[in-house]
């Protein structure tokens, strides 16, 4: 046990794991490997000597053929170095062999071994970690069955284990009756950790929360930071701002001047956050008054205890965002830029909330949504599908202009240049615009640009963008390619192509006379393994007749560097052009479809 005691302090569990499974079942070989698996000598002189005694008992143990059994000590000291390095399923698993000892004792477990108060704690303590509610509660009651008094502690682990677990009734039971009839009073900790508890958004709870505190208050107590702050998380939780100043409000005046937290102020900011709808204007009063503080430390050469923190700014972005209006979108721009200012780099939730609010306004918000993205990847902010769709999804919403649209190519290739990648999904928001394309758009727009035409045929004609919407598509087909290199297979289309997206391409250019652009969306299908129709033998026709009549689709140029270079029928003599439909005819000998 002194050995044990040795390695609890050193924080060496394996190694005390070992000496306790030799005590328990002699497995000598077992013990010794597990022990110097813990690495002999490489922590301090008293955990190496700990440790070279515990292999010499093991040794001469071993010997002798005389081991001690593990008794109660052995176990809580056990469990306390299980307890020092969390390791808690163990700890319900070392519990378990010891009510399993204590059961084979004659006397109903008041033998020589026992639960303990020490053993009691760790397990409820690991119960508390695990969200093990059910064990903690079952526990708890039983503990006169062993001659232990429960204390305040015991109480806590088990009403945190039941709120970790969603149970704030059976929480708040653990306070209201089961305490008072122990002959405890329930101290700040035990009514921080059920209020806590309660701080779930189900009917009723937040209130319960708030009525323990309110409880504490009437017997004339104020309450510390750490109880204020549960009860207002369970004011935050309930979108209640007014009760959350109330509570910091209070605890301000009752703590000599120190001023509230940060802390407290961010869990204030969560309220304004929760509330329905977001408080904009307690939102705004609580950072004005931290970024006043923050000010007012750096005059006096101080720190500041409510300085504004990543915290505060992104809650604050996600109540203007949550509001959602102009004013509010423009003050969302105007935080991110101080923060960016006072060192403080938003991260990837603060700039995806920023930037879906941004994307939900009418006009999409496209040249202040493409600034953000910049800015985050100028922030070494990773480009996940959080930042980048809801951006690329603007173009699918509404018709893009030409402007937009060069812009979003630049996009993709920054991305892709930064080893990033935009996801299939942002692609595919590309192409829906580039063919959003009204039935008033007809094949004259699609040549070259009718005169007088608004929008995109202004500046781009309609066949240009379908040819682009063809290059987007190929570059997805390529990037979402079987790793081998080879065609996919047909029926098994790759798993991030946009099959939607490319049918509807095809549909357009159908529409629109756009021959070669709906065979090269067909031939892009195609190679991503997309099926055409149900009937086998109709898909592989269809098929083989999209292969060969690709080979007629002009050649274009291709911003993403991506082009086949097709041969092209157009401007070719009668003579090249009969010798294309016969390489057609070719690919569609007998022999290539005998298989049929």
């Amino acid at each position: 046990n002194s050995a044990l005691s040795a390695l609890s302090r050193g924080g060496c569990a394996d190694a005390a794991l070992a000496l306790f499974w030799f005590m328990r079942r002699k497995d000598y070989d077992a013990a010794v490997s597990a022990a110097a698996a813990e690495g002999l000598g490489g922590g301090d002189a008293d955990t190496a000597a700990a440790l070279g005694e515990v292999l010499r008992a093991l040794e001469g143990g071993a010997a002798a053929g005389a081991v001690p059994d593990p008794d109660s000590v052995t176990y809580s000291t056990l469990l306390l170095a299980l307890q020092r390095v969390q390791r808690c399923a163990e700890i319900q698993q070392v519990f378990g062999e010891l009510l399993r000892e204590a059961a084979t004792n004659s006397d109903g477990g008041k033998g020589r071994v026992r639960p303990t108060s020490r053993s009691i704690s760790c397990f409820l303590y690991a119960c508390s970690h695990l969200g093990d509610g059910a064990r903690a509660s079952q526990l708890l009651r039983r503990v006169g069955d062993y001659d232990v008094a429960p204390d305040n502690f015991m109480f806590a682990m088990a009403i945190m284990a039941n709120g970790r677990a969603k149970d704030w009734r059976e929480a708040l039971r653990l306070v209201l009756v089961d305490l008072p009839a122990a002959g405890l009073e329930a101290d700040e900790f035990v009514l921080s950790t059920a209020i806590t508890a309660c701080a779930v958004p189900a009917q009723g709870a937040w209130e319960e929360g708030l009525k323990l505190y309110n409880a504490y208050l009437k017997k004339g107590r104020e309450p510390g930071d750490v109880l204020a702050g549960a009860a207002m998380k369970a004011a935050a939780v309930g979108g209640s701002t007014a009760a959350a100043l109330a509570i910091m409000r209070r605890w301000e005046s009752s703590s000599g001047g120190r001023g509230a937290t940060t802390r407290l102020y961010n869990t204030a900011l969560a309220a304004a956050l929760r509330s329905s709808p977001p408080d904009v204007d307690a939102a705004r009063v609580l950072l004005a008054e931290m970024e006043g503080a923050a000010e007012a430390a750096v005059e006096e050469a101080e720190g500041a205890a409510a300085a504004p923190d990543m915290i505060s700014y992104g809650t604050a972005i996600a109540v203007e965002a949550r509001a959602g209006g102009a004013e509010n979108v423009a003050r969302v721009l105007s935080l991110l830029d101080t923060m960016r200012a006072r060192g403080l780099r938003p991260n990837e939730r603060i700039y995806g909330i920023a930037l879906n609010a941004l994307c939900a306004q009418p006009d999409g918000a496209w040249p202040q949504a493409v600034r953000v993205l910049r800015m985050a990847l100028a922030d070494d902010v990773e480009a996940t599908p959080l930042l980048v769709d809801p951006v690329f999804a603007t173009l699918a919403a509404r018709p893009p202009t030409a402007a937009q649209l060069r812009q979003a190519v630049q996009l993709l290739k920054a991305l892709e240049a930064a080893g990033r990648g935009a996801s299939t999904a942002a692609m595919a928001s590309l192409v829906d615009g580039l063919i959003n394309i009204s039935d008033d758009d007809d094949a004259a727009a699609v040549a070259g640009g009718a005169a007088g035409a608004s929008g995109w045929q202004q500046q781009l004609s309609g066949r240009d963008r379908l040819q682009l919407a063809v290059k987007v598509l190929r570059f997805i087909r390529k990037r979402e390619a079987p790793a081998d290199g080879g065609m996919a297979v047909p029926g098994e289309p790759a798993a991030g192509f946009p099959v939607d997206v490319a049918t509807r391409l095809v549909t357009v250019a159908e529409r629109l006379n756009a021959w070669p652009e709906a065979l090269r969306g067909l031939e892009e299908m195609r190679l991503a393994g997309v099926s055409f129709y149900r009937v086998g033998v109709l898909d592989e026709v269809f098929r083989r007749l999209v292969s060969a009549w690709s080979i007629t689709v002009p050649a274009s140029g291709d911003d993403l560097g991506l082009g086949r270079g097709e041969a092209a029928l157009d401007g070719m003599s009668d003579e090249a052009q009969k010798a294309v439909l016969q390489q057609i005819v070719a690919n569609l000998d007998a022999e290539s479809t005998a298989g049929l």
